[in-house]
């Protein structure tokens, strides 16, 4: 007899364990779950953040480096959130240095309208076989 009221009761108070567990989990909303592995990408340089995954869509934000989250991704873009909002910034691209002053063109084969001096820069796109 003794036995069988240890068991109701253990049982009983599992049932209310499992009761309150299963309100509390159900009151988060899927928004306030972190998943345990939260993708991240280290930016090592200034970047800016983009409205979208384009160059010519809005800035909206310059940062410098620091670890981000990654909310999406498309192609070489990531979604990260910023004070601003989400943003998308551009991952892909060599980086190589310009050794010498060169002469920048507003379009291939057009006007050089600036220089730029010596300095780290990042290949966005390739033209024939420079």
């Amino acid at each position: 007899m003794k036995k069988d009221n240890y068991m109701k009761k253990t049982q009983s108070i599992v049932t209310k364990i499992i009761v309150i567990i299963s309100a509390f989990i159900l009151a988060l909303s899927p928004a306030k779950l972190m998943l345990a592995e939260t993708a991240t990408y280290h930016m090592k340089w200034r970047f800016y953040a983009y409205s979208e995954p384009n160059f010519r869509a809005e800035r909206s934000g310059y940062f410098s480096p620091q670890q981000v989250t990654i909310l999406e991704r498309y192609n070489s873009w990531i979604l990260i959130p910023t004070v601003f909002g989400d943003g998308w910034v551009y991952t892909g691209g060599e980086r190589m240095y310009i050794n010498r002053t060169m002469g920048l063109f507003d379009e291939i084969d057009g006007n050089m309208g600036s220089h730029i001096r010596p300095q780290v820069v990042r290949i966005l796109e390739r033209y024939g076989s420079c």
